[in-house]
């Protein structure tokens, strides 16, 4: 069964803005490596750790796959971990925004 947790829409980033028009800005192939990146750093199982591009209700996302007992670690208590993260991925790219990020496992 695949679960997933939505986290995020890209911070700092209104409605109005022309998401696929930033990612590319950003290069979004860095910012799927350093989500990679980071991501492993903190589980227990780093290599089944994916990141891919992909789009929730017409935004963009990075779809990140983790073992279903890395879910929590990556999101943290309350949410920290992965605002952290999303901080991160904000000061790499100069706070032109990033996508939201998508935390789904296959179990």
């Amino acid at each position: 069964m695949l679960s997933s947790a939505w986290i995020g829409h890209g911070r700092g980033l209104g409605r109005d803005h022309q998401y696929g028009v930033i990612m590319s800005d950003i290069g979004d192939d860095r910012t799927r490596e350093l989500t990679a990146f980071l991501v492993k750093a903190i589980v227990d199982n780093p290599e089944q750790v994916s990141v891919s591009n992909g789009d929730r209700r017409g935004e963009p996302v990075l779809q990140v796959n983790v073992s279903g007992r890395d879910r929590g670690t990556v999101i943290g208590r309350q949410g920290r971990t992965i605002r952290a993260i999303e901080t991160v991925l904000d000061a790499a790219t100069g706070g032109r925004g990033i996508p939201g990020l998508d935390i789904s496992t296959d179990e």
